[in-house]
């Protein structure tokens, strides 16, 4: 079994339902993954919610890449993110997802898995920050699914 005891859901197209959430935005996850005791008919719920998946099909729209410098203020300074519109559009619908989610629940950290194209990142949020792997490329490492089995 691909992920012992969760259900994945397509949740793409339902809002979050969270009642008690305090957010003026409704998020939308491609993907929501939920332990298997959870109601079954719920869709999108950030108070019951393990993981969530976002995809991106535009290599554009990835926020992360190799840490190189940039210019800022006139001095060079290290960088891991890209500048592009897409990206940062992307790096603030992640952290809306993640902010929902540790404001809905008692947890110290979650879980988050980025998709851009055949590569993947894992990340963990916490309240100060957030960790993430390198680029996973999953059709040739088996990182990520080893990451969902053992989750």
């Amino acid at each position: 079994e691909f992920m012992p005891g969760f259900r994945v859901v397509n949740s793409s197209a339902t809002v979050d339902c969270n009642p008690n959430s305090d957010f003026v935005y409704k998020i939308k996850p491609d993907v929501t993954v939920y332990c298997n005791d959870s109601d079954p008919g719920v869709q999108t719920d950030s108070s019951l919610v393990e993981i969530f998946i976002k995809f991106k099909l535009q290599s554009g729209d990835d926020p992360f890449c190799p840490l190189h410098n940039i210019q800022h203020d006139g001095r060079s300074v290290k960088t891991f993110l890209h500048e592009t519109k897409g990206a940062v559009d992307t790096l603030g619908q992640i952290t809306s997802y993640a902010a929902v989610q540790l404001g809905a629940q008692f947890h110290t950290h979650v879980y988050f898995v980025l998709i851009v194209q055949d590569k993947a990142r894992i990340l963990r949020w916490d309240r100060s920050g957030t960790i993430m792997t390198e680029s996973i490329n999953f059709n040739n490492e088996p990182l990520l699914a080893e990451f969902f089995r053992r989750y």
